[in-house]
Order: structure tokens, then C-alpha cells, then sequence
């Protein structure tokens, strides 16, 4: 199979996905491959996420959550961040209904530019986003003492934890169609467990970095008594003199 013949098939096995099931879920997710090429126009230095230090090709993977089977791969330059990476998605898949497509995305894809292209493809999205972005941040300031109670209604037994689905505005400017305003779910998840080892984690951290602090404390009173070598040893040296050390 030459390699036109393989993206031919890939593209009707996507066309394919997007008429059959329903509803259609396809995840997409990126990773990187290191390599030692010297040769390879596609191998560069970037952003990896073993902290690999070599350089790298950056593999695209669209997958369909139905059948698990892969219906589209993408060979990109090393240097290429997850997030510009979805563009070129839609314009490989533009003759797709996207009507029918749930697109299932990791926080590496959050940006202001995708969320507008996904609105304005009029995608429906499932995208993990940061936590300090401005929706987020007031959905959460107004549900997080209530989904803190644990009612016993949003308990989620499979995966241990509750969780809460919250209505947000979003609003944001298109050159395309001018002010969009629309709706998004913000879905929330407590894990009391989860909470409970991060303090743990935290409270670690903190005594690590008081052990530091007290430690260099330490050092300077003992520099301080004792003197700086390095202070005393200036006199025997002046710049442009030869002078000998004596017993």
C-alpha cells in the first residue's frame, strides 16, 4: 500500500466513522517520538513529554472511541506544540460532517484559538481546560463549597467520586460573525480521597522546603562566627603584586 493509498483510506474510514455511529466520539491526542536522525526533515527539538532530551517527531493520533480503531494519524514537525496542532485536523477532515462529532481532547489543546474553531465548526467538544481560565474560575468559586457537602445524588460510583455539571456563558469576538455568545457545561469533580492525598502531598512539600530553609539558616550563622575563608584569604592577594605565603 503506497502511502497516498493509505491516507485515500484513512479519510473514508473517517468519512465512514462519521455516518455510522451514533453518537460519534473521536478522541485526539498527540505524542512524540525521539530519534537520532540527522537526516529526517521532520526531527527537531521541542517540547517532550518524558523530558527526553533528544530530538523528535511529533505523532497526531484520531481515534475512535466506538471501535478503537485509529481513522487518522498526523507526521509533524518536532517543534509543533499540541495546540496549533488542531487546525490542521479540521482542514485534512473538511469534507466531514462535523455536525455529528463529539471531539474528545486533553488541556493540551486549550486555547482561546481552538475553542473558537470549534465553535464556529460547530463541534460538539469534551476539552479538559486550565484551571485559572476566567470560567472555570467563577463556576468554580460558586459550586465548590455545595459539591464539597457530597450530596449523595452526585456521587459517581465507577469512578469514586462526585461530580457536577454547571451552565456557563461564553462569550468571545469573530471576525468571521462578530459577537458570539453561547452556552458551555463545566463538569466538576471531587475525589475526597484524591483531595486528601494531595495534602498529604503538599504537606511534604512544605516540610521539605522548611528542612532547606532551616538548613541554609544554619550554614549562615556557622559562616558568620567562624568568618568567611574567602574573605580572609583576599589579603594575601592585591592585583599586579607577587607576594609569598608564609608559614
Amino acid at each position: 500500500m503506497t502511502f497516498d493509498e493509505c491516507n485515500q483510506y484513512l479519510k473514508l474510514r473517517a468519512a465512514r466513522s462519521s455516518e455510522t455511529n451514533n453518537p460519534n466520539y473521536w478522541a485526539y491526542d498527540t505524542t512524540s517520538i525521539s530519534s537520532y536522525s540527522e537526516t529526517i526533515p521532520l526531527v527537531k527539538y521541542g517540547f517532550n513529554k518524558e523530558h527526553n532530551p533528544l530530538p523528535q517527531i511529533v505523532l497526531g493520533i484520531l481515534m475512535d472511541c466506538n471501535t478503537g480503531e485509529p481513522i487518522d494519524y498526523q507526521l509533524l514537525n518536532g517543534a509543533t506544540a499540541d495546540v496549533s496542532t488542531l487546525k490542521k485536523l479540521f482542514l485534512d477532515h473538511s469534507n466531514i460532517d462535523v455536525d455529528t462529532i463529539n471531539l474528545i481532547l486533553d488541556r493540551g489543546f486549550d486555547s482561546f484559538e481552538n475553542l473558537k474553531l470549534l465553535y464556529l465548526r460547530h463541534t460538539n467538544f469534551i476539552l479538559a481546560v486550565k484551571s485559572n481560565s476566567t470560567i472555570i474560575a467563577d463556576t468554580f468559586k460558586a459550586n465548590w463549597k455545595t459539591l464539597k457537602a457530597r450530596n449523595p445524588l452526585e456521587y459517581i460510583p465507577e469512578y469514586e467520586c462526585f461530580g457536577r455539571a454547571c451552565k456557563a456563558n461564553y462569550n468571545f469576538q469573530s471576525k468571521e460573525l462578530g459577537q458570539i455568545d453561547s452556552e458551555v457545561y463545566v463538569h466538576m469533580f471531587y475525589s475526597p480521597d484524591k483531595a486528601v492525598s494531595e495534602l498529604h502531598r503538599d504537606d511534604l512539600i512544605l516540610h521539605g522546603c522548611l528542612e532547606e530553609i532551616t538548613e541554609r539558616e544554619r550554614k549562615k550563622r556557622i559562616n558568620k562566627k567562624l568568618g568567611d575563608p574567602s574573605t580572609s584569604l583576599k589579603a594575601y592577594f592585591r592585583r599586579g603584586e607577587k607576594r609569598k605565603m608564609g608559614a
